[in-house]
This record gives structure tokens, C-alpha cells and sequence, in this order.
């Protein structure tokens, strides 16, 4: 695999990760005023948001499909599967940012650190490098890190035995989305509760 082919796919797997914790924290600050008159669900704004990431990411997908042609990169059939996989890292992602958005609108250093802590994070997942096979770091990246059993599941579909394993995928894909739904409900019974208190 050409390196920057395999650091291109990384960085847009990553990319929507993060855009997808922001979703949520970004949506609910600049739709304040509308969250507090209207009667609307204050996951609608994240699930509007949502569907910007999943944009966002077919266009950077025709992006990583130039790359290809260029580098004469042979595609699997199993690439087709690649949505599937941005899907639970997406989900991953909005279950953080579903959580952080409470409080971050009423402790506003949360969204102030979060660069600061997802910076950390990218050095600690395997995106413009190799996971090592052995030692702390490989604990750290491959058993505590979620994204990253997503992250390499979702490009050995692009590049099979390029160090994702199935079931690697499955614990992380139950517990994205088991997170996601967790914090849909929290996200639910907590936005009306800040929106009061900062109202009053």
C-alpha cells in the first residue's frame, strides 16, 4: 500500500470522527435561541449535523477514488462495505459528543480542552502509522483506543490484512453504538434541564 494512500485513508476516517463528536457540541450552542422556544428534540439538531458529516465524507471519498486511479490501487469488492464502517465511527463519535454537549454548554472549557485531548488521541490511534504489534502501546492503541479497531476493520476493507480483525470490530461496533444510543437518551433528558437554567 502506497503511504499516502494509506495515510489519506486514515485522515478521512479520522476527519469524520471528529466531525461527528463536534456535531452535537457545535449544534447545540449555535442553536440556542431555537432549541428554547421551539418544541423540537434537541437530538434533531445532531441528527441534522449527522447528515453533514456523512456529506462531507462522500466528497472526500471521490478524493481517496482519484488517489486510487493515480496510484493504480486495485480496489476488493469489499470496499463498497466502507459506509458501514464510517457509520459506527460516526456513531462513536456523536455518542461522545451527545455526552460533552450538556455540559459543555454549561462548563464552556470542555469544547476549549477537546482540542487539546483529541490531538492526544490521534497520536494514540493508529492513523498515520502502523500499530505495533507488541508492548504498552499496542494495549493502549488496540484495547483501550475504540476507534481504533473501527479505523483498521474499515481500511482492511480497502486493503484486507491491513491489521483489522473481526472481532475487534464487533466489540467495537457494540460498544459505538450501544455508547450512541446510551447518550442519545442522556442527551434527551439533560438538554431541557440546561436549556431552563440558562433561561432563567
Amino acid at each position: 500500500m502506497p503511504y499516502p494512500f494509506f495515510v489519506l485513508c486514515g485522515m478521512m476516517l479520522w476527519a469524520a470522527f471528529l466531525e461527528a463528536l463536534d456535531a452535537p457540541i457545535s449544534g447545540v450552542l449555535s442553536e440556542q435561541s431555537l432549541l428554547s422556544k421551539a418544541s423540537i428534540p434537541p437530538e434533531a439538531v445532531t441528527f441534522a449535523r449527522l447528515g453533514q458529516v456523512f456529506f462531507n465524507f462522500s466528497v472526500k471519498a471521490l478524493v481517496v477514488a482519484a488517489a486510487a486511479v493515480i496510484y493504480r490501487i486495485h480496489l476488493p469488492w469489499t470496499a463498497a462495505l466502507v459506509p458501514l464502517g464510517v457509520a459506527v465511527i460516526v456513531a462513536l463519535g456523536a455518542g461522545v459528543g451527545l455526552i460533552l454537549a450538556p455540559l459543555n454548554f454549561l462548563y464552556r472549557d470542555i469544547s476549549k480542552a477537546l482540542p487539546v485531548i483529541t490531538t492526544f488521541w490521534f497520536f494514540l490511534t493508529p492513523i498515520i502509522f502502523v500499530s505495533p504489534g507488541q508492548g504498552i502501546a499496542s494495549v493502549i492503541m488496540e484495547k483501550i483506543n475504540p476507534v481504533t479497531q473501527i479505523l483498521l476493520a474499515t481500511r482492511d476493507l480497502v486493503f484486507p490484512g491491513s491489521g483489522g480483525t473481526r472481532e475487534g470490530l464487533i466489540a467495537a461496533s457494540v460498544f459505538a453504538l450501544s455508547l450512541f444510543f446510551a447518550a442519545l437518551i442522556f442527551h434527551r433528558v439533560a438538554m431541557p434541564v440546561v436549556l431552563d437554567r440558562a433561561n432563567s
